[in-house]
């Protein structure tokens, strides 16, 4: 039986991987990462 860290290892990784992969992108293409969230004006 595998122990419940295993599985909170597999998605660190996977959402580390997905992060990395994103910044890759956005370094070759030269393009700028938008931080801020749009915000309603009322």
């Amino acid at each position: 039986k595998q122990s419940p860290q295993s599985g909170t290892k597999k998605i660190a990784i996977a959402a580390m991987g997905r992060l990395l992969r994103t910044i890759y992108h956005l370094v070759i293409t030269n393009q700028m990462y938008i931080y801020g969230v749009k915000r309603q004006s009322f």
